[in-house]
């Protein structure tokens, strides 16, 4: 595949300005492996460190967690072998419009049943062929004190 870009500087915005205009296109050239994809989604990173305190007088908490790749992901407060045994879906983006400039996936989950003491969750992810991890990925909160 091949893509051509041109550039515009920041100059852009300046005084209702156009901005340097690079005239040169750039040629951007690389290609897709078509060896099937064996390896499953990784969780890379989240919205809130594993371990973190909630608000006090609070058990639920909305986390974001991130994968490397396209993919559905569920969570559980037991740690189940097999993803479709998992009893709580995530909201997952596909699209790569929603990576941003780390490009990540992101899944949203709404943990419940947060307590004063870790509170342990395992999440497990599968990707669009069929891959999914061989251990879940564990995560934990707890609640505070006012």
């Amino acid at each position: 595949m091949e893509i051509y870009l041109r550039c515009r500087d920041g100059n852009a915005n300046v005084n209702g300005g156009e901005g340097n205009i690079q005239e040169a296109e750039y040629a951007v050239r690389f290609c897709v492996d078509e060896t099937p994809d064996v390896t499953p989604p990784q969780v890379i990173s989240s919205s809130i460190e594993a371990g973190s305190c909630v608000a006090a007088n609070t058990d639920t908490a909305t986390v974001t967690f991130y994968t490397n790749e396209p993919a559905s992901c569920r969570w559980d407060r037991q740690d189940r072998s097999d993803f479709s045994d998992m009893q709580y879906s995530m909201v997952c983006s596909r699209s790569a419009v929603d990576t941003g400039r780390l490009m990540v996936y992101p899944c949203v989950a709404t943990f419940t049943g947060i307590n004063k003491e870790d509170t342990p969750y395992y999440i497990r992810c599968q990707d669009e062929q069929g891959n999914d991890n061989d251990a879940s990925y564990d995560f934990s909160l707890k609640g505070s004190l006012p």
